[in-house]
C-alpha cells in the first residue's frame, strides 16, 4: 500500500512539473494563445465542452471497440487454423502480413465508397488495422508450445481436439489477453485521425515483416522450459513408459 502511495505521488508531481514547464514556455517565450494555450484555458474548454467531449469519447469507443472485437473474433478463429496445419500456415499467413503493410490511406476512399462516411466506415478501418497483431499473436501462443509436452498428450492418445483445447489453447491466454492492448493503440489513432487524408498505420512495413517472417513456416523456437517443469515431465514420462498397456487399450 505505501508503494502504490508512494507511485502515485510520484505520478503526480511529474504531472505537476510538466504542466509547470508548460507555463513557463508561454511566459518566457511570450507563446500566443492560438498557437499554444495555457494549461488553465485547457481545463476551462473541457469543463465548458465537457458534455460534447463525453458523446464524442462513446462514439469513438464504439467505432474503435466494434473493429478491435471483430478483429479479435476472425483473428481468433484464423489462428486456430493456422495453428492445425502448418501447409495452410505457410500459403495464407503472407497475406496477413500484407494486409498490415498496406497503408490505410490509400484504401480508405475504397471503404468510403463501398459503406460510405460514418461509423462503419471506421470500424472496418479499425477491424483492418487490428486483424493482424490478433492473428500473429494468437498463433505464436498457439504454436510454441513445448514439443515435450504435445509428446506427452501423444502418450495419452490424445486426439486433435484434446491437444487444441486443453493444451494449445490455454498456453495462448497470454497471448490472447495481450493483443486487444497492441491493436488498441492503433484502432484509437485512427478515429482521432478521421479525416482520410490523415489515415495511416502506425506500423511500418519492415516492423512487419520482422515479426511475421518467423511465422510463415512455423520456425520461431519457444521459450526453454524451467528446471522444476523440465524434472517434473521426465518423471512423468518415465512414470508412463513404465506402465504396461491396459488389455483394451490405452494406460
Amino acid at each position: 500500500m505505501k508503494s502504490r502511495l508512494i507511485t502515485l505521488a510520484n505520478a503526480v508531481a511529474v504531472f505537476a512539473a510538466l504542466l509547470a514547464i508548460w507555463q513557463l514556455i508561454l511566459w518566457i517565450f511570450r507563446v500566443p494563445p492560438y498557437m499554444l494555450p495555457s494549461p488553465w484555458a485547457v481545463a476551462r474548454a473541457v469543463g465548458t465542452r465537457f458534455p460534447s467531449l463525453v458523446a464524442a469519447l462513446a462514439i469513438t469507443t464504439a467505432e474503435a471497440g466494434g473493429g478491435l472485437i471483430a478483429s479479435v473474433a476472425v483473428g481468433v478463429v484464423i489462428a486456430l487454423m493456422f495453428a492445425q496445419s502448418r501447409w495452410v500456415r505457410r500459403m495464407l499467413y503472407p497475406y496477413t502480413i500484407l494486409l498490415q503493410t498496406v497503408p490505410v490511406v490509400a484504401i480508405a476512399p475504397l471503404i468510403l465508397m463501398w459503406v460510405g462516411a460514418g461509423m462503419t466506415a471506421v470500424g472496418l478501418i479499425a477491424f483492418i488495422i487490428s486483424l493482424a497483431p490478433v492473428i500473429a499473436n494468437t498463433t505464436q501462443g498457439l504454436i510454441s508450445v513445448e514439443e515435450n509436452l504435445v509428446h506427452l498428450f501423444l502418450m495419452h492418445n490424445a486426439s486433435p481436439d484434446q491437444l487444441l483445447f486443453k493444451l494449445r489453447l490455454p498456453h495462448a491466454v497470454p497471448s490472447l489477453f495481450s493483443m486487444p492492448r497492441r491493436s488498441c493503440r492503433p484502432t484509437t489513432y485512427l478515429r482521432w485521425c478521421w479525416p482520410p487524408r490523415y489515415w495511416a498505420s502506425d506500423f511500418s512495413f519492415w516492423s512487419c515483416f520482422w515479426n511475421g517472417t518467423s511465422f510463415i513456416a512455423g520456425t520461431s523456437r519457444p521459450a526453454p522450459p524451467r528446471p522444476s517443469e523440465t524434472v517434473k515431465l521426465r518423471e512423468e514420462n518415465k512414470r508412463c513408459c513404465d506402465q504396461k498397456p491396459k488389455p483394451g487399450g490405452g494406460w
